[in-house]
């Protein structure tokens, strides 16, 4: 297998033993606007965009500390954002299977990236327009659904199974969509209801819901493969002039045929490679098969909606070793909850940033992210290290397409 972390020159390395990177600037190239944690946005002399990702962490539109003697320093880990952008490379080739992305090559921008950057960068075409909304799928039972479902609550209008247990799959895909807050502002839940207005058309959002589905379903499948649960993921999509390049390594999607028998197999084999019932997609509300592949004969003609984001990554889901699941769910199975949330809930940074927030009452999905929680230094490194096995495990595998 070819190596997965390469120089310019073609020599493997490691990425946690490169030197830390905390801001990026590239000369002659403006800036975008906004503020942005760990991100750089600059625009390139064709319009496209390019990003580079530094090593910081964060969570909550800010920034981790960490403490060291009586300072406190902006928390980073060496390499953060090389395997970021690698996930992104690998990411944006498996969604190609369904979907147009905003990826194009970089290789085209050899001479305007510093070689020093180069394996932290990626480019974009920009969107015409973002649609406001996190579409977020849900597999597994974490966080505030167990907590809804102890409650008997539900979750973006949905009602969440009665007496489901943290690590347990669940017994359909769960669509549960929030907006796309300000900076330094909370993203809130919305019901199916209301995404189908915030999109604002009723075709398109029925296929963002869709879409959004069957790329998280083809995630897990491939996480599990190699031995990696995957609980959850976010997705954004955006709108996009037609008729613009589809990069992809696989042939291009028009050429699947979405017909209603063809993607209701589909569906049928991702959740049942997902460890869901082959046929519980059936069951989420407000989605229409046929609408659906209605308009995804279209897209896969013309590309107008995009998948936008950096998908398959650790930025927009959790990656955890199946045999955590495991034994998080044998603990929970013999009551031992506590112990059980050592394997279930330990994804590290941005999980003890969460956590923590609410333990302390300082933070969490209802408050602005004003806090300033101070992680240990140990659970920086350590989160460092579990993402690039991960990356290292799902190494290129890319499922063919059909």
């Amino acid at each position: 297998m070819i190596p997965i972390f390469l120089r310019t020159d073609g020599t493997p390395y490691n990425p946690l033993n490169e030197s830390a990177v905390l801001d990026i600037e590239i000369p002659g190239l403006k800036k975008m606007p906004g503020k942005r944690k760990v991100r750089r946005g600059f625009i390139l002399p064709d319009s496209h965009l390019l990003f580079g990702i530094t090593d910081s962490t964060g969570a909550y539109d800010q920034r981790h500390f960490i403490r060291i003697g009586r300072h406190l320093i902006k928390a980073y880990y060496q390499g953060k954002g090389i395997i970021a952008a690698s996930f992104e490379e690998w990411g944006r080739a498996l969604a190609t299977l369904l979907i147009a992305t905003d990826y194009i090559p970089k290789d085209h921008y050899r001479s305007v990236i510093p070689e020093e950057l180069y394996n932290r960068c990626s480019v974009k075409l920009p969107a015409d327009k973002i649609f406001p909304v996190e579409n977020i799928v849900r597999t597994g039972a974490e966080g505030s659904m167990v907590d809804k479902s102890q409650k008997g609550d539900v979750i973006c209008g949905q009602d969440v199974p009665k007496g489901i247990k943290l690590g347990d799959p669940l017994p359909r895909p769960f669509f549960t969509p929030t907006t796309k807050a300000p900076p330094g502002q909370k993203d809130k839940p919305i019901t199916l209801e209301e995404f189908f207005q915030i999109v604002g058309n009723g075709h398109v959002a029925n296929y963002i819901y869709g879409m959004s589905v069957l790329l998280h379903l083809l995630n897990r499948k491939v996480a599990r493969q190699c031995g990696l649960d995957r609980p959850d993921q976010k997705m954004e999509f955006g709108q996009f002039e037609a008729g613009l390049p589809i990069f992809s390594p696989q042939p291009v999607p028009g050429r699947r045929k979405w017909s209603e028998e063809s993607t209701a197999l589909l569906f049928n084999e991702l959740c049942l490679a997902g460890d869901l019932p082959i046929r519980s997609w059936e069951q989420m509300p407000m989605f229409d098969l046929g609408m659906f592949c209605e308009f995804a004969k279209i897209n896969a003609q013309t590309g107008i909606i995009r998948l936008g984001d950096e998908y398959g990554g650790t930025e927009d889901g959790r990656y955890r070793d199946l045999e955590d699941t495991k034994r998080g769910r044998e603990l929970i199975a013999s009551g031992a909850r506590d112990l059980a949330k050592v394997f279930l809930e330990n994804y590290l940074c941005k999980e003890y940033f969460r956590l923590e927030s609410k333990r302390t009452l300082s933070g969490g999905y209802d408050k602005s992210a004003s806090q300033r929680v101070i992680l240990p230094e140990a659970a920086v490194r350590e989160t460092g290290a579990r993402n690039l096995r991960a990356r290292l495990r799902i190494g290129n595998r890319i499922p063919q397409s059909n």
